[in-house]
């Protein structure tokens, strides 16, 4: 039994478990999100940056984007460049694009690829409520 080793609750190690690695990249992630979106703080947005994991192969990083107040809505030129720096972010981080949601008065856009959300919304003009995109790791 002397090639057992001895696990410590709180035990300071160079092999972390690769769950805690993992634990560890998504919270740099979430914090880089979260400063990313401290300009749109400043615009009167509520950012929420979380993740969420389903199962071993269903993990995903969620950002909801919405105006702060009653029924505030904000238009696509007031989040796209912070949109856009988050999503080359997520990319070059290895993760992948899921879905997008976009939430407008009467009706809701749900998206499955990048370029049908660039597609739409390089024109779009309309009061959007709420946007919510989802990448899997």
């Amino acid at each position: 039994m002397n090639y057992l080793k001895p696990f410590y609750k709180f035990e300071s190690d160079s092999n972390w478990p690769l769950a805690s690695i993992e634990y560890h990249k998504r919270q740099e992630i979430i914090d880089m999100l979260s400063e990313m979106s401290l300009e749109l703080w400043d615009n009167n947005f509520n950012v929420q940056v979380s993740s969420e994991v389903l199962s071993r192969t269903d993990k995903y990083i969620i950002v909801t984007l919405q105006k702060r107040g009653y029924n505030s809505t904000f238009k696509w030129s007031d989040v796209s460049d912070t949109i856009d720096t988050m999503i080359s972010y997520l990319t070059s981080e290895g993760l992948k694009f899921n879905s997008m949601n976009v939430s407008v008065i009467d009706n809701s856009y749900y998206f499955e690829s990048l370029d049908k959300v660039e597609e739409l919304f390089s024109h779009f003009t309309g009061d959007i409520l709420q946007i919510k995109f989802k990448f899997g790791y």
